[in-house]
C-alpha cells in the first residue's frame, strides 16, 4: 500500500476521533450548563425561603410586642429569633 493510500485511510479515522472529542466536549459543556442552572434555581428557592422565614419572624415579634410589655416580650422574642435562626441555618 502506498503512503498516499495509508494517508487517506488515516484521514477518516482522524476525522472520527476529532468528532468524538468535539462531541464529548459539547456534552460536558451542556452538562455543566445544566448543573449551573440547577444550582441557580436552588439558590433562588433558598433565598425565597429565608426571606419568608424572616417575614414570619417579624410578624411573630409584632404579635408578641402588641400583646406583652417589653419586659415580658424579651424572652419570647429571643425564643422566636432562635427558632427562626436555627431554621435558616439548616
Amino acid at each position: 500500500m502506498s503512503q498516499q493510500q495509508q494517508h487517506h485511510q488515516q484521514q477518516p479515522n482522524n476525522f472520527l476521533e476529532n468528532m468524538k472529542k468535539a462531541t464529548s466536549k459539547i456534552g460536558s459543556t451542556l452538562v455543566d450548563a445544566g448543573a449551573k442552572t440547577m444550582l441557580k434555581t436552588d439558590m433562588v428557592f433558598l433565598e425565597r425561603d429565608i426571606k419568608s422565614k424572616k417575614q414570619e419572624l417579624g410578624l411573630q415579634i409584632y404579635d408578641i410586642l402588641t400583646s406583652s410589655t417589653a419586659i415580658e416580650a424579651a424572652p419570647q422574642i429571643q425564643k422566636a429569633f432562635d427558632e427562626t435562626h436555627a431554621e435558616v441555618q439548616k
